[in-house]
């Protein structure tokens, strides 16, 4: 299916969370370094002109370039599915920026490296790292009452299509609200964040050769939400129906220099990855299978898929309820000039 931004209009989402779906390539400037964040990329939280604070992914970080671009993609994909992660952005740091901020840098095996001038990859942080406390991880008791702990079946959906290769990472934080309310208003619930998707698409490798416990939350509560595989199926429904000219459109504005000599291997990834879209139910299933122990609410396997496991099958009507008819064969994201055969 030949398929451009003019001929494909995104379809308005169904859930609130994904109603307006981000441009990643809003432009913020740096303006103030705030602190070094762990991770092997060595991103920095930094303040941009618009008072926001971002975690910024540099394009000459320490893993490879690639892991902006699986980023931004990333990114795009969760917020049409509905599912939180922060607001993307492109970051421009100036020399000038770097000059007055001189702790902006990364360490590389031969030692200290500069931070290149130009634009990089940055994800909201959710507050004002002085006053919004925001958790890796936390206890089960609390994981159990997150107020949108379904958000993480969709994002193990997501994982299994973009093959993340490594664990789903979010982040916990209370949204601020009005403190001028009663007390039990004021007992605010726990938020969870989607983040971190630096390795989807197998990182730097750019294939989908990730494993069947790929992409699981450390805690099993983390889907408390999963009775049958059944539960799955509103998310899966989404990526059925994902459109492609929705990753089209984010890959014509992935800035040239983060793909350098890429274009070609970037553009049959792309096409891949909307065909995989279909396989997506199996995976999930395979999941579900090599770990039953990741679903505590799923006491029996049999209990995962009604009717018992030589029924599971019949679940891919999904595919066929949703993907139009077009999108059930090999799709080609656009007219890029020279566009040669994958």
């Amino acid at each position: 299916m030949e398929c451009t931004v003019l001929d494909c209009p995104v379809p308005q989402a169904v859930t609130d969370s994904a109603q307006n779906v981000p441009d990643p390539f809003r432009v913020v400037a740096a303006h103030r370094f705030v602190r070094r964040m762990r991770g092997g990329t060595q991103a920095h939280l930094i303040e941009a002109d618009n008072g926001q604070f971002y975690v910024v992914k540099f394009s000459n970080n320490p893993q490879h370039r690639r892991v902006l671009i699986n980023e931004a993609i990333g990114s795009v994909l969760l917020h049409h599915l509905g599912v939180s992660t922060p607001e993307p952005v492109l970051v421009s740091v100036t020399e000038e920026f770097l000059r007055e901020n001189p702790d902006v840098s990364l360490q590389l095996p031969q030692g200290r490296t500069a931070v290149q001038p130009g634009q990089h990859y940055g994800s909201r942080y959710p507050g004002h790292p002085e006053r919004q406390a925001v958790f890796d991880l936390v206890p089960d008791a609390l994981l159990r009452n997150v107020e949108n702990q379904g958000e993480f079946l969709g994002a193990l959906v997501f994982d299994k299509w973009v093959a993340n290769t490594d664990r789903r990472q979010a982040v916990f934080f209370r949204q601020q609200r009005d403190l001028r309310a009663s007390t039990a208003a004021r007992r605010i619930p726990l938020r969870a964040m989607m983040i971190d998707h630096g390795e989807i698409l197998n990182g730097g490798f750019w294939d989908f050769s990730a494993g069947p416990l790929h992409g699981l939350h450390p805690s099993p509560h983390a889907y408390d939400a999963a009775h049958t595989l059944l539960d799955f199926d509103p998310w899966l429904e989404k990526v059925a129906s994902f459109p492609p000219a929705l990753i089209d459109q984010v890959r014509k504005r992935i800035p040239a220099d983060w793909v350098h000599a890429d274009e070609h291997r970037l553009d049959c990834l792309l096409e891949a990855l909307v065909r995989r879209r279909g396989r997506v139910p199996d995976l999930i299933q395979d999941c579900l299978l090599a770990k039953p122990s990741a679903f505590l609410n799923c006491k029996q396997t049999r209990t995962l898929f009604p009717g018992g496991v030589s029924q599971a099958p019949s679940f891919h009507q999904i595919i066929r309820r949703s993907a139009p008819e077009s999108d059930r064969h090999p799709v080609s994201l656009g007219s890029h000039a020279e566009r040669r055969s994958c």
